[in-house]
């Protein structure tokens, strides 16, 4: 196993910690959690760099990777709307994004297909959604709350983007 694919297995690894930071509300939980989080968002960024420029990119990085980033957002979406920090609605409609495009790419994996690539559309709605993640954990309401929504509408924007593609993939030939 590379580099790009131990940061990414370790940033699979920081999901269930930064989930029991959150929910153990132990000490310092939401600068132990942030701090977390914020290593798990520069592991995705540094093991992409690391396997373009190292051209050690392979197949289980292209599954793994996505898999960590649908996962990593699922899990702290979740863990924030069973705190009650984020809106139900919003929490939902940015929860469900990232499940729609985990079960896309996994049918287009499945029926032998080109998984889904991310867009820079859909890698701005990420970007933005981790730090709405982190401002939330954090829990400052003032700031927090208008830009969930505003993660909630890019999260409906960028599924419905990813939507096109998958229909656009699974109607071409195999």
């Amino acid at each position: 196993m590379n580099l790009a694919n131990l940061l990414t297995s370790f940033r699979l690894l920081l999901i269930p910690v930064i989930v029991y930071v959150l929910v153990s509300e132990v000490g310092n939980y939401k600068l132990i959690a942030g701090i977390l989080f914020v290593i798990s968002a520069l592991t995705d960024l540094f093991d992409g760099i690391i396997a373009r420029k190292f051209n050690i990119e392979t197949d289980l990085g292209r599954i793994l990777d996505p898999v960590a980033d649908k996962l990593t957002l699922i899990a702290i979406f979740i863990t924030l709307l069973f705190k009650g920090v984020i809106p139900l609605a919003a929490g939902i409609i940015i929860i469900a994004r990232d499940a729609v495009l985990f079960i896309a790419s996994a049918v287009l994996f499945l029926s032998g297909k080109d998984m889904i690539h991310p867009t820079n559309f859909g890698k701005s709605t990420a970007f933005f959604l981790y730090s709405v993640a982190i401002i939330n954990i954090f829990d400052v309401p003032t700031l927090g709350r208008p830009l969930i929504w505003i993660g909630a509408v890019l999260a409906i924007l960028s599924a419905l983007d990813y939507f096109r593609i998958t229909l656009k993939k699974l109607r071409q030939p195999s």
